[in-house]
């Protein structure tokens, strides 16, 4: 990491999807975790996103996850459909290899409980 960088570095997610027939049982929640783990393993200080104003299943996603909306992209998608941009600034204490394995720590007890969607032996 530049010891001369100014201001936060932000990482984007650009999409997080899930089977619908895996919803709802924590798969979502798990991979936004391992981004999130991964980016701030990486020194980002705030992750950035965009979702459909119309998404309510995935505005509500985001918010539970701690992201807020900064704005409101006008015909972001196609059919002129409007896009909340979302940030969420992650904790400064889980900068750092330490700051990156306490994180993990506290959500493993969550990834033994998602079964074989996790584990990839489900058909």
């Amino acid at each position: 990491m530049d010891a001369e960088r100014r201001g936060p570095l932000r990482g984007h997610i650009i999409s997080l999807d899930v089977d619908p027939r895996f919803r709802r049982g924590g798969v979502g929640s798990a991979l936004l975790h391992a981004a999130e783990e991964s980016l701030v393993s990486n020194g980002v200080d705030i992750i950035d996103l965009e979702t459909a104003v119309d998404n309510q299943p995935g505005v509500a996603f985001w918010r539970r996850h701690g992201y807020e909306i900064a704005s409101t992209i006008a015909d972001y998608y196609d059919a002129g459909v409007d896009a909340f941009a979302m940030f969420k600034a992650m904790p400064r204490e889980l900068h750092g290899q330490s700051g990156a394995s306490s994180l993990a720590e506290r959500r493993s007890a969550k990834r033994g409980r998602l079964g074989p969607a996790m584990t990839g032996s489900y058909k």
